[in-house]
């Protein structure tokens, strides 16, 4: 992004601070903005929502940057429909079965690949196996 738009370096070292791993809501919203003018179309992807608690924030703030900028596309992952009803937010469900099946083939490599888990046994595997993939439930 750097190399496209060297600008944005400028606009991003501002709220950039030291040791701080994540964003607050109000910076992202600015930082996003700022820098959205610069592509045609900004794609922007988030993925599992639900799995913070700031989530009824983040969809507000991501209606505002939509609102604000048409040539924004946003695309959420979650496990719940959002509290907000917005005519800019389109649902689409996704199949259970097909993630569940991601799950196992995930979990499936990770036990056969990884050389940690070849010290286990079997029956340990397998309960792992278990564990992790079937009792998911697309999570």
């Amino acid at each position: 992004m750097a190399n496209a738009v060297p600008e944005i370096i400028e606009t991003v070292r501002p709220f950039r601070r030291q040791g701080e791993a994540s964003l607050p809501l109000n910076d992202a919203f600015s930082l996003l903005s700022s820098t959205a003018a610069h592509f045609r179309p900004l794609y922007l992807v988030v993925d599992a929502l639900n799995e913070t608690p700031d989530q009824e924030d983040i969809v507000s703030m991501l209606l505002g940057l939509c609102r604000s900028c048409r040539n924004l596309r946003v695309l959420v992952t979650c496990t719940l429909d959002p509290k907000q009803d917005d005519h800019l937010i389109q649902r689409t469900k996704m199949n259970l079965d097909a993630v569940d099946r991601d799950i196992e083939l995930y979990v499936g490599h990770r036990l056969v690949t990884e050389r940690r888990f070849h010290v286990l046994s079997s029956e340990l595997q397998d309960r792992i196996f278990s564990l992790v993939a079937h009792d998911a439930d697309g999570t």
